[in-house]
This record gives structure tokens, sequence and C-alpha cells, in this order.
């Protein structure tokens, strides 16, 4: 099998050399792709890919070694299998907010079940969208070319519109612990900020595409959001503080301690520590508005489809 490796981009920054520079020959094409929908870039770049697999990264993810070797010999064991990924791991080189983001990111309570995009948990299994990360993700070319590519008006959840999909046929996905990639966390606050909120907005529009059964967890951040609204106008209406309506609140406050005393157990960093119990409900919060938005205002978008490809010809070592 041959493998094509798909990077959209912005810009052919700096950045790409993370990626060029990766040390192991894997001997397959490279394909980056600048523009402004990566939905659309890495359609386009797909439809130019000679390999059977392929292999979407983003233009900072630093691959793990034997990556590809370990996903090739999953889909040469299995016809069913039509997608691989694994986890984006927060690098040792981030600063400590940036980690803080990262574990806040790797907690099931944060994250739920996605928690897994972000640590290697567990074993190999076959799982569904809400673990697959797109900055680790082989899939089939003949999948793809079968469900053409992802609905460019999603991004982001592209991916994970698209994995339902895979999944109604009748293929695998699965979740390989081992085939991971290191990819920073947001450098700010507002940054992280942003990527909740849009998290939040990507998967509105993603369930307005086609809703399933396994998106009704996803709301729960929206249903908290309502909850700190009638409880703050309960206080202000009432001029006082009914116990059994406030009473989720602290149980809620006792659980992202809970959270973040067990993700100190595995750090062992009090700052980290203090920084989640602020991050846990904020993640919730901008994830919940991002939701409330999404389903009311998100609109459809003008799809910018200007785009350059840069190609590295198989056989060169990066």
């Amino acid at each position: 099998m041959k493998v094509t490796l798909i990077v959209p981009t912005k810009t052919l920054d700096h950045r790409i050399d993370i990626l060029l520079n990766t040390s192991e020959a894997f001997g397959y094409d490279l394909i980056i792709v600048e523009g402004r929908n990566p939905s659309f870039q890495r359609n386009e770049a797909v439809k130019r890919a000679t390999g059977e697999i392929i292999y979407f990264v983003d233009n900072d993810s630093v691959v793990a070694k034997g990556n590809v070797e370990k996903a090739l010999a999953l889909f040469e064991a299995n016809a069913t299998v039509g997608i691989i990924g694994g986890p984006s791991l927060t690098p040792e080189t981030d600063s400590l907010l940036q980690k803080a983001f990262g574990t806040a990111l790797a907690s099931p309570f944060a994250t739920g079940k996605s928690a897994a995009r972000y640590k290697s948990i567990g074993e190999m299994r076959e799982t569904d969208e809400k673990e697959i990360i797109l900055c680790n993700f082989f899939i089939r070319k003949s999948l793809f070319d079968e469900l053409s590519g992802f609905n460019e008006t999603l991004y982001p959840n592209e991916e994970n519109e698209f994995m339902n999909r895979v999944a109604g046929l009748g293929y695998k996905i699965i979740y390989a612990p081992d085939i991971t990639v290191n990819r920073s966390q947001r450098k700010t606050w507002e940054l992280f900020l942003n990527q909740c909120f849009a998290y939040g907005k990507g998967r509105a529009e993603q369930i307005k595409v086609k809703f399933e059964k396994k998106d009704l967890v996803n709301l729960v951040p929206a249903v908290f959001v309502f909850y700190l609204l009638l409880l703050v106008g309960f206080i202000v209406v009432e001029l006082s503080f009914d116990f059994v309506i406030a009473l989720p609140l602290p149980i809620y406050l006792g659980l992202s301690l809970f959270s973040a005393f067990k993700a100190w157990l595995e750090n062992k960093n009090i700052k980290i520590f203090m920084l989640l119990f602020f991050i846990f409900p904020i993640v919730h919060i901008l994830y919940g508005c991002g939701l409330i938005f999404g389903f009311i205002f998100s609109k459809k978008k003008n799809l910018d489809k200007n785009i350059e490809f840069m190609r590295v010809p198989a056989g060169r070592e990066f």
C-alpha cells in the first residue's frame, strides 16, 4: 500500500519545517495545500493523491516514528477497517499554560469520551467519531472518494460528520493509542477560549446536518449554561438563594475540584492543579455558548476556494 500525507495550512510558513524535518523516511508523497477552507483544501488534495491510504495531519503536527507502518498493518489485516487515528499529545516543550489547557482537554470530566483525542487512553479498539482527531487521521482513499469527501460547509467538525457516514456504511473506525502526534496547545487564554467556543459551534452545525442519539451528551454544556442563567435570574428576581435550585452548582464545583486533583496526581504540578479548577468550567461554558450560538445564529458560509499546492515527491526523507 502507498500512503499520501495531506497537510492543509493557511500559509506555507516555517511551521511546515516541523513536519518536513520529522526524522523518519516514510517514502511516500506529501501534499501541502494552502488556503482558507480546510475541508475544501483536504478534498482537493485527495483528488491529487496517489496513495491508497491518505494520512491527514496538521502543519504543526510532529509525527511519531512508526505511525505509518502501524496503520498500514492494521489496514492490510482487515479490509473492513476504514479509518485509523490516535491522540494528539501536548509536547513537553509547551508552556505551563499550554500544558494546563492540554491536561484539561485530556480529562474525561472536561471533554468526556473525546479526552482520548488528547491522551493515549486504553487499548486499541473500535470506536466512533468522538475519539478520533483530524490532525492524526488515516483513511482509505477509495472510501473517501466513495463518500465524496468532507462536507465543505463544516469547519470544525467536518471529520465528525464524515465519520458518521463511514460508520453508516459498516466500516470500522479504529482508535490506536500508540499512533500519536505531538501538537502544541493554544498559547493564550484568548485563543483557547475561541477554540472552546468554535468546537461547540461546530458541533451544533454538525448536528444540524444530521442528528444522532449519541449527540445528546454533547448538549449537556448548553444545558449547564441555561442552568447558570436560571440560577442568576432566580437570585436577582427572588433576592434569595434557594438550596434545591443551587444544589447542582456545588456538586459541579466538587467534581471540578476532584478532577483537578486527579490530574495533579498524574503531573505533580500544583500550578496546573490551580489552573484546572478554573479551566474546567470555562471549557463547559464556552462550549455550551458555542452550541447555542451555532443552533441559533449560524448561517451558510461563503467558501473561499483559492488554494495553492506544494508537493514533496515520494522517496524524500522528512
